[in-house]
């Protein structure tokens, strides 16, 4: 019977976390490689009710920009949930399509919301890194 010795334990811990970081190397280089530019429109929404033009008051909360956003691209479809990042300069999002959607937003002077730019969008993906096909899988309504 054989003994292992602390330097071969050495190398073999060594070499475990030597796979283990490139096994996490292909799955980021795999997750990357599904990462795509994604051109948005957007059209400014001056007014939060169309027919209110002057109300910007609403309770306690105050109208202050908005957009409206789409694209050609069949990926984004609905926004499920949003967060705002950087002091309000960019986002991330999950979409109802099951995609991760990000980019900047664009303000003009004032600092009102005129677009977005930078977006990108990729599949959300499985604790495995399979990126999640079935919209009842990816829809993550509330994330």
């Amino acid at each position: 019977m054989r003994i292992l010795t602390k330097s071969t334990i050495g190398l073999l811990f060594i070499a475990l976390l030597a796979g283990i970081f490139l096994l996490m190397q292909y799955r980021i280089h795999s997750a990357l490689a599904q990462v795509a530019a994604i051109n948005i429109d957007s059209e400014v929404i001056p007014n939060f009710q169309i027919r209110n033009t002057g109300n910007k008051n609403f309770g306690s909360l105050r109208y202050s920009s908005g957009i409206a956003f789409w694209s050609e691209n069949e990926a984004l479809g609905g926004i499920s949930g949003i967060r705002i990042l950087n002091g309000g300069n960019r986002f991330l999002s999950v979409t109802d399509n099951g995609n991760w959607f990000a980019g900047s937003i664009e303000r003009d002077i004032s600092g009102k919301i005129t677009g977005i730019k930078s977006a990108r969008i990729a599949p959300l993906r499985h604790k495995k890194g399979n990126p999640i096909r079935s919209k009842r899988n990816g829809d993550a309504e509330g994330m």
